[in-house]
């Protein structure tokens, strides 16, 4: 699990698009900071579908700065 408190803006010269998988998304309020938690899943032909496969974690400012990253058209191509 991984509770990210900044990004950095990268450049890949191949960008490898993965498959899509399904994710649960929650939000909660932790000592009066909202947090947001996304879990990930793997694929069914896993050796135990259904079990979670990553956790990633946002506070408000992380989160914040990843919606102003995807909204900026700076550092995109396209």
């Amino acid at each position: 699990m991984a509770r990210i408190s900044e990004f950095k803006i990268g450049k890949k010269k191949n960008l490898k698009i993965h498959d899509g998988i399904p994710a649960t998304i929650f939000k909660e309020n932790v000592d009066g900071t909202s947090i947001i938690q996304i879990e990930t899943y793997g694929r069914d032909s896993r050796e135990i579908p259904g079990k979670t496969s990553q956790v990633i974690q946002l506070d408000e400012k992380a989160a914040l700065e990843l919606v102003q990253i995807i909204l900026s058209k700076e550092n995109s191509e396209g």
